[in-house]
């Protein structure tokens, strides 16, 4: 018997399925780097032009390369009395890595992954999950906290990891990045990727459901076709 004899046999439309599903990358999710603890320890604040206009970025470098799953930080809402009249929202975006005051810093935007996302009051997780770009490996990069509109203020909380690098812009006017060490709470989650799944350009799902449609309706032209002619 033949190997190709089940694919004889097979609709047309069922192996050509078959080869597209193939075809799609396998991934597998991972933490790349977590220093959640939970809601304990008070923060560094990220704030709006109505106080003291400040963003605050998190650096890490992954192991591997990666395309971002999501992004945690634990948050909280900041009120009355230092910060009357404010309100909870936030954005969240990855930048590259630059030489900059006191080591690496933000520098080019990369993409935008949360806006006017909401600090809880009293402190909680906040997941971020927009359009993520593809990380390489041993290549640092950043999650940049800013502020959504003038009246925002929240506080990254702190943790338990004193080793963390970390990036501030504080002032009326936005200066440059300033880099120390901080203990911020973040996640970064990930699908690890090979060399050949990179180079594969994998289109939107609904761009997926497009062919799958296109494929299945072909198959069941064929199949009509055939039915006829045996008739």
């Amino acid at each position: 018997m033949s190997l190709l004899s089940p694919f004889r046999k097979a609709p047309a439309f069922a192996v050509m399925l078959a080869v597209l599903l193939a075809a799609i990358p396998a991934t597998a999710s991972s933490i790349l780097v977590s220093t959640i603890v939970g809601n304990c320890c008070g923060g560094e604040t990220v704030t709006g032009s109505n106080y003291v206009l400040g963003s605050l970025g998190v650096s890490f470098i992954p192991a591997a390369t990666y395309i971002l799953d999501d992004v945690k930080v634990e948050v909280s809402a900041l009120g009355a009395p230092n910060f009357t009249g404010s309100d909870p929202f936030f954005n969240i975006s990855v930048y590259s890595s630059v030489p900059g005051i006191g080591g690496q810093v933000p520098g080019t935007l990369l993409a935008t992954i949360g806006t006017k996302l909401t600090a809880p009051a009293g402190g909680g997780l906040v997941v971020a999950s927009g359009a993520m770009p593809v990380i390489s490996q041993g290549t640092q990069y950043w999650i940049v906290l800013s502020p959504f509109d003038a009246s925002s203020a929240i506080s990254l909380e702190d943790g338990s990891v004193a080793d963390l690098s970390q990036a501030a812009t504080f002032a009326a006017v936005p200066t440059a990045w300033a880099s120390s060490i901080g203990t911020q709470q973040f996640e970064v989650d990930g699908d690890l990727v090979v060399q050949s799944q990179i180079n594969f350009s994998a289109p939107e799902p609904a761009s997926w459901m497009f062919a799958l449609t296109g494929l299945i309706l072909t198959g069941l032209i064929a199949a009509g076709f055939r039915a006829r002619k045996r008739a």
